[in-house]
């Protein structure tokens, strides 16, 4: 291209009044690569999908334990525990039978064997997701958890130390959702233990799913009120997560998982 432009300059200045110089032809388009269309990533199907899923969700926030599945035998054991505190124990009441879910299961984030001899400052997280034939099944569960009725006071579980709960609504990505906070009201760490807790539990209903979003805090500091803030937000966040990594609301339940023969 570049000598045919030369040569046209060429004869023009020979024979001015002979021709006309030729103008230069177009230059050639560059070709931009084209950027390889989006793939939406497929929602996950089936028990341990679901469960790969919220696992993949919260791979950030620490070790991750294998995801552990409900033997279909088993799910008539299933309960869901709207006022449950990984500190405390439970108490007789504090949990219902929901209706014949189709499978259950646990993810756990940075488990601990016990509250003593613990690495601060240290989030423990456990989530679990219960299945259901229908969305419909699964919004009655989460409001009979909405709607249920916590002793205001406990103690830890592995010290005398007394502490406060407290339940109310939130909405998470739009969802409505049962919050219940666990919190220290003095502000001193366990003298053996030299830390605080601070606790959050979601429920709340995704589809044909019930979710369940508990975090406990365990740090150092001098201020029982702000670490349950810290545990709360948490819980927020995880549960968004979580809801970004399911299948979308009006999608069916998964299969219940098929137990080896």
């Amino acid at each position: 291209m570049r000598s045919r432009r030369l040569l046209a300059g060429v004869t023009a200045l020979l024979a001015l009044t002979a021709c006309t110089p030729q103008p230069p032809p177009p230059p050639t388009p560059t070709s931009t690569p084209t950027a390889a269309p989006s793939v939406t990533p497929a929602a996950p199907e089936g028990p341990e999908a679901v469960l790969a899923a919220l696992a993949t969700a919260v791979r950030s926030r620490g070790e991750v334990a294998p995801p552990e599945l409900l033997a279909e035998r088993d799910l008539g054991s299933v309960q869901i525990e709207p006022c449950r505190m990984l500190t405390a124990e439970p108490r007789p009441g504090e949990s219902f039978t929901p209706p014949e879910p189709t499978f259950a299961g646990l993810v756990e984030v940075n488990p601990v064997p016990s509250f003593a001899g613990v690495t601060l400052p240290t989030t423990v997280i456990e989530i679990t997701v219960t299945g259901f034939a229908s969305a419909t099944v699964a919004e009655r569960t989460a409001e009979r958890a909405r709607s249920a009725r916590c002793p205001a006071d406990f103690t830890l579980s592995y010290t005398d130390t007394k502490a406060r709960r407290a339940s109310t609504v939130v909405r998470v990505d739009g969802v409505r959702a049962r919050l219940t906070t666990g919190t220290v009201p003095g502000a001193r760490p366990d003298p053996e233990l030299g830390y605080l807790p601070g606790e959050a539990l979601l429920v709340l209903a995704h589809g044909p799913l019930l979710l369940t979003v508990g975090v406990l805090k365990l740090g150092p500091g001098d201020n029982g009120p702000k670490v349950t803030s810290l545990a709360r937000q948490t819980a927020l966040e995880v549960a968004s997560a979580a809801l970004a990594a399911l299948p979308p609301n009006d999608s069916p339940s998964p299969a219940p998982a098929t137990s080896p023969s």
